[in-house]
């Protein structure tokens, strides 16, 4: 079963695409998503990357990251590294620098929000201890925060459903999937993605409102990242 619906859902990505299968694949088997990149952005990634690879270009990182919009060195090292792949030219061995002004300038305007941390860092595309470090050290804590938008009842215990959540069910929404899909592709219990759905106006305006204070010169009409905003991660 769980075969067969692996295998419809790239089917509906798109089975002749090598870059859109494995964006589908990294979905589907990177389970903790530490980057908040569209699915879009993704493709266009894996694109570049196989169009150098085939042609035998040398393409560095740094030039990987540009041209596909990815923007960071190191984001564009941990989507090569989740989804098995190598460098096309140089090592992973980069130096990583402390964190850029523009960065901590965007953490400062998240203490004006009321989004719980973990989904602050998965918006600025950070892990959760650099957003509470950052947080507490430039505004002298975390301020208040919701813990989450809802949280649903298993067999095996509860489930914490978050802004993050939502804005992957959305983004996957407007790509075509349907619930079923999405909650396998994203693991999820079926009952939050539906909730998702239901509720997509009100928790979606609220994204949008969140996203226009992490990047307020950036128009955001759905909610979730689009191309501008990952520019600036």
């Amino acid at each position: 079963m769980i075969a067969a619906l692996k295998r419809h859902v790239i089917q509906r990505a798109g089975e002749e695409s090598w870059a859109v299968q494995k964006v589908v694949d990294y979905y589907l088997n990177v389970r903790v998503q530490l980057l908040c990149i569209p699915i879009q952005e993704l493709v266009d990634f894996f694109e570049i990357y196989k169009n150098a690879q085939d042609s035998g270009t040398k393409l560095p990182l740094r030039e990987l990251a540009a041209q596909s919009g990815i923007g960071c060195v190191s984001t564009a090292s941990k989507i090569l590294k989740s989804s098995g792949l190598e460098p096309l030219y140089g090592s992973w061995k980069n130096k990583f620098h402390r964190m850029p002004i523009e960065k901590k300038q965007t953490i400062k305007r998240a203490y004006d929000t009321d989004l719980p941390l973990a989904d602050i860092a998965f918006f600025l595309g950070l892990q959760p201890f650099n957003v509470e470090y950052n947080m507490q050290s430039i505004c002298g804590g975390t301020g208040t925060r919701k813990r989450c938008i809802g949280q649903f009842l298993a067999g095996d215990g509860n489930s914490y459903f978050a802004y993050r959540h939502a804005s992957q069910i959305y983004e996957a929404q407007d790509l075509g999937f349907n619930e079923g899909e999405i909650a396998y592709l994203f693991d999820m219990y079926p009952r939050a993605v539906q909730y998702a759905v239901q509720h997509r106006e009100q928790i979606g305006q609220e994204i949008i409102t969140a996203l226009d204070v992490l990047y307020p010169d950036v128009k955001h009409e759905r909610p979730y990242l689009n191309s501008a905003s990952v520019m600036r991660i």
